[in-house]
């Protein structure tokens, strides 16, 4: 909007092209509406990287469970939920008790946040 005045300021002597006067007849008519939804965090809270932090390191933990259960035990602990699964339930009930837990996961998979992993 500040440009079309400017334009008609600098042009105020001479007149105006048919195309601008249709232009600004439907910018005024229909102006710009403002974007839907959340618009996107520029920056994750502390709370977001921890709760990112603590994922990581419950995922890497339940997969270590995992991996290391026995032959016997393995087809008990594949018909559990998934680590990615345990790891979300636990930040949710942390961290996000408002959210469901495939919403934490999809939350925290989609953070940029770096990944930290301990070394073994």
């Amino acid at each position: 909007m500040a440009q079309i005045a400017d334009i008609i300021e600098t042009n105020s002597d001479e007149v105006l092209p048919a195309w601008f006067i249709e232009h600004l007849c439907k910018r005024l008519r229909n102006p710009d509406k403002p974007k839907r939804g959340r618009p996107p965090s520029t920056k994750p809270s502390t709370t977001h990287i921890f709760a990112a932090f603590l994922y990581q390191m419950l995922l890497a933990e339940f997969q270590k469970e995992r991996k290391s259960a026995s032959p016997a035990n393995r087809n008990r602990a594949n018909r559990g939920p998934s680590p990615s699964e345990r790891a979300a339930r636990i930040v949710q009930g942390n961290f996000y008790k408002q959210m469901d837990w495939k919403a934490v996961l999809n939350l925290i998979s989609s953070q940029k946040v770096p990944r930290i992993f301990m070394n073994d």
